[in-house]
């Protein structure tokens, strides 16, 4: 094997020292190895997941490894190893590939995401694998090498890149191929590269940043020399994560374009349990799963956050992506943060979460969607306006559409009145323009429907109130939701059609500044337009004559096709102003976006346009303030 870097080093040193260890990480490997001992399936010597499969790529290696940490059931972890480089594949057109679960189809997602844990135990052989194990290891480390060689480019530039580096790094690393560490270093590069281009295209979210910050985590440990490549992106992504952390604990400021519900729920989280080892915080209650994201954090940064001196309110701006470009705007006080996002969506996204910061360790409230859609948002400061976008309704399963506003759980909630009027807690149909004021956390928050229903429909194309008010849940743990239709029947029509629409406003206020009845009543002034605008032009055909001499010559009709573009024009009056959005249906994409006199840029030039980075488009070098740096990059 290669001869050890020092990052590698100081790793082996946590894991097989005991006085080295951090009480922290120490707690954390223990937490881990008791969570997969009690999930253990000792005839498979596999760690069931939540749904009673036998996992083979994430938990059960996560599990050895963490056995490994603590010297706990050390000979059960060996065979738990093993087992894993049994399910490796090493020959045919699958070499290399491993699946997710016991009897599953190999992928090279799971081949990414246990290559990095299997190559850590694999460098640990001198003192905690047996011989067995460590044949094993090797045979299946070698298969993955094998077919990490011949990978090509990730089709993601962010997230997929980084896992493919450090597969290739910890691989090539663990068996002595060279070709394949540089191929770990070369990857980085792109991946910063795209980023310095695109920005990060897979947006925020507890997954997505997880996985980013633990994917830099684990090149830490596996390359001999960090290039500068890493040391810039350590300095981006750590940069971004730290002025949106709240400094009382709790969920990053953000909304979440890729998201999963077990990673935003109480106290858990991949993130949470990251940062808890990263700051020298407190660590809740880890879980089997955050140790993948956690594991190589074994120390907590040199020192306490600097004071970042960020404004109050901060209002952080992003600009995102190419083809499918993806804008979001934050907004954070000492007591809550408001964050919306501009994107195509999935059932899985969370364009908007508004969260009091330090009561919880989740977004309070938020937005979720049926279905994919596009959403467009303009967002000053707590006030967001949004209007999301449904393509192909009306063929099953799809034959309803909506989105759903989470206000909160019941304990956090107080009054609440609909239309002026109190509301009694039963179930109630919400028409377009009613006001929803919500007493909760020290604030209140409005909710204001507006349009929603085909795009070009001069009126309701149901004669039904597209929204409805009610708990969901049952008890304690029920909550407040606003759900509205686009399309409420679920019968099929005839063919599917395009451009349902639905408009919303939701507005955050102190309670301190106001008292709940003027909330109220501007909640109630607010009004709206819709307008639409149809636009054609002739484009010429592609033309077979010569590009130069044939291009000025006289063309008739017939040489051109008409495109076509409908534009929505959504106009409200919030608080005074006029908010005016623009949308190309067709193409759903904002096209004019102004709050009063100030007209916004639909795409505009800074990446990053927040307190701590100031990033244009193809940005070359991260500034932080160097006290910042220095935490992050110590001796550089």
């Amino acid at each position: 094997m290669f001869c050890k870097p020092l990052q590698l080093l100081l790793l082996c040193a946590t894991l097989s020292s005991p006085a080295a260890w951090a009480d922290t990480y120490r707690d954390f490997c223990s937490a881990l190895a008791d969570a997969g001992s009690g999930r253990l399936d000792a005839q498979q010597s596999l760690v069931r997941d939540d749904q009673g499969q036998a996992d083979v790529a994430r938990l059960t290696p996560v599990w050895a490894l963490a056995c490994l940490a603590c010297d706990q059931q050390i000979e059960a972890a060996n065979a738990a190893l093993r087992t894993v480089a049994g399910y490796v594949a090493t020959r045919g057109a699958e070499v290399g590939l491993l699946p997710w679960t016991a009897g599953g189809t190999p992928s090279a997602d799971a081949m990414e995401v246990a290559a990095p844990v299997l190559a850590a135990c694999r460098l640990l052989a001198d003192s905690k694998l047996s011989e067995a194990s460590r044949a094993a290891l090797s045979v299946a480390l070698q298969a993955m090498g094998k077919r990490l060689a011949v990978t090509k480019k990730p089709e993601s530039t962010d997230v997929r890149t980084l896992l493919t580096a450090v597969a290739c790094a910890g691989v090539g690393q663990a068996e002595s191929q060279q070709a394949l560490v540089d191929r770990g270093s070369a990857l980085l590069e792109e991946w910063l590269r795209c980023a310095s281009e695109q920005g990060l295209v897979d947006g925020h979210g507890p997954t997505t940043e997880a996985y980013r910050l633990a994917a830099l985590g684990w090149l830490r440990v596996f390359l001999e020399e960090l290039p500068d490549a890493w040391s810039q992106a350590w300095l981006l992504v750590w940069g971004d994560v730290l002025q949106r952390l709240p400094a009382s604990g709790g969920p990053l400021a953000g909304a979440q374009l890729f998201s999963f519900g077990s990673d935003a729920v109480d106290a858990c989280g991949p993130m949470m349990s990251l940062l808890a080892l990263s700051l020298d915080r407190p660590l809740g209650e880890p879980q089997l799963c955050d140790g993948w994201f956690a594991l190589p954090f074994r120390q907590p940064m040199a020192g306490p956050l600097p004071d970042l001196a960020l404004p109050n309110p901060a209002e952080l701006h992003y600009a995102w992506g190419d083809e499918k470009p993806y804008r979001e705007t934050i907004c954070v006080t000492p007591e809550v943060s408001m964050a919306s996002t501009t994107a195509f969506l999935n059932a899985s996204s969370v364009p908007l979460c508004i969260t009091w910061l330090g009561r919880s360790s989740r977004p309070t409230a938020y937005l979720r969607v049926s279905d994919s859609c596009h959403i467009t948002t303009l967002q000053r400061g707590l006030t967001a306006l949004m209007n999301v976008d449904f393509d192909q309704v009306g063929w099953r399963p799809r034959t309803s559409v909506w989105v759903e506003l989470v206000v909160g759980p019941r304990r956090d909630i107080g009054r609440v009145s609909v239309l002026r009027q109190p509301w009694e807690g039963q179930p109630i149909a919400v028409d377009r323009l009613w006001s929803i004021a919500v007493e909760t956390g020290g604030h209140y928050m409005g909710l204001v429907p507006l349009w929603a229903g085909p795009a070009e429909a001069k009126e309701a194309s149901e004669r039904v109130k597209p929204g409805v008010l009610q708990w969901t849940g049952k008890g304690d743990a029920s909550e407040l939701t606003l759900r509205l239709y686009s399309r409420q029947a679920t019968y099929e029509l005839r063919r599917p059609e395009d451009n349902y629409m639905i408009g919303c406003i939701v507005m955050v206020r102190p309670a301190k500044d106001l008292s709940f009845e003027d909330f109220d009543a501007e909640l109630r002034a607010v009004r709206y337009q819709k307008a639409f605008e149809s636009r054609s032009w002739r484009v010429p055909k592609k033309d077979e004559g010569h590009p130069i001499l044939d291009k000025y010559k006289p063309k008739p009709k017939r040489a051109y096709h008409v495109e076509r573009a409908v534009d929505y024009k959504l106009t409200a009056t919030i608080g005074g102003q006029t908010w005016v959005m623009i949308e190309d249906v067709y193409n759903q994409e904002a096209t004019y976006l102004s709050i009063g006199e100030e007209v916004l840029p639909t795409a505009p030039d800074m990446q990053f346009d927040t307190p701590l980075l100031k990033l244009a488009r193809k940005w070359r070098r991260v500034s932080l303030p160097e006290d910042l740096v220095q935490l992050l990059l110590p001796g550089r």
